[in-house]
């Protein structure tokens, strides 16, 4: 971010694979008439001088795009083939019409796959018109590579079994839908103004981290899980006073992502993106949103 120009991070989506409020489920959260309670699937929007960058295409896709004014999409990438994530990718056809022309997408090797076998109209021989389905170029990632003038690093992490990407983008990180964080991957996030972090819940899940600590578990499978002891966090940490993340909540420049990792921390949670740290929450610290766990 720092010398490339302004960067705006903007959360289309913060909700679980199931959106919410959840079908069936009549819970105070999912029956909330509260705004920051309503959450549709995880895609993020960062804008730079140079274009858009959209992560992830949940099925909510379209609609996240008109409330957020969306008007042109340079490039997409995903983090992982997940239904959740990708269910929306029809609807970049949009796009490609009023750009009159294709957008390349990246994603890991198995990622791009599934997309193509998913998508297949998508990647193969030209629409008669770009309105008619999306015009999609396979971009396999394998380490480092430059988008509109910055440097995108993949950051593979633990999905449960699956191994599925974050994204690094200079002095900040993404990283959404994970279980574990490899050592290669961790040495990848030093230095680091702003790390987006999963946290999907108050209790352990075995493809999410959660956020809350438990004092009774070993030391070891706290790590594992994503939530060490209270005493081993750093003390911003130790008592969250923000509000939690919320879909469209707040976007982000330099002005709030420019300091050390200790100086702010918003610990509320918003499903499968969890933790921000790093950043000033834009929303009211007076209430913390109830929570719905899957």
């Amino acid at each position: 971010m720092r010398g490339q120009g302004e960067t705006r991070i903007t959360f289309l989506g913060t909700g679980t694979s199931h959106g919410i409020p959840m079908i069936g489920c009549f819970c105070p959260v999912c029956t909330s008439e509260d705004s920051r309670d309503v959450r549709t699937r995880c895609s993020v929007l960062v804008e730079v001088p140079q274009g858009n960058i959209i992560i992830d295409t949940p099925p909510e896709f379209r609609l996240q795009c008109i409330a957020h004014r969306v008007t042109r999409v340079d490039a997409v990438l995903f983090t992982h083939a997940h239904a959740d994530h990708i269910f929306g990718l029809d609807d970049i056809r949009r796009f490609c019409f009023m750009q009159s022309g294709p957008i390349p997408c990246y994603g890991s090797e198995k990622t791009i796959r599934s997309l193509q076998k998913v998508f297949s109209y998508a990647f193969s021989d030209p629409a008669e018109t770009y309105s008619e389905r999306p015009r999609l170029v396979p971009m396999v990632v394998s380490g480092p590579f430059s988008l509109l003038d910055r440097t995108v690093s993949p950051l593979p992490l633990a999905h449960g079994r699956d191994t599925v990407f974050g994204f690094r983008f200079g002095n900040w990180a993404y990283c959404t839908d994970c279980s574990g964080i490899p050592p290669e991957t961790a040495e990848q996030l030093h230095g680091l103004d702003l790390l987006i972090l999963d946290g999907l819940r108050y209790t352990p899940h075995p493809t999410h981290f959660n956020g809350v600590p438990d004092p009774h578990r070993p030391r070891d499978q706290a790590r594992r899980t994503g939530s060490a002891p209270a005493r081993e966090r750093p003390p911003s940490l130790r008592r969250p006073a923000a509000a939690p993340l919320r879909d469209g909540g707040f976007s982000l420049t330099p002005a709030a992502c420019g300091r050390k990792l200790t100086d702010y921390a918003a610990a509320g949670f918003c499903a499968a993106i969890g933790w921000a740290v790093g950043l000033i929450v834009k929303s009211s610290p007076k209430r913390r949103s109830a929570h719905c766990e899957p």
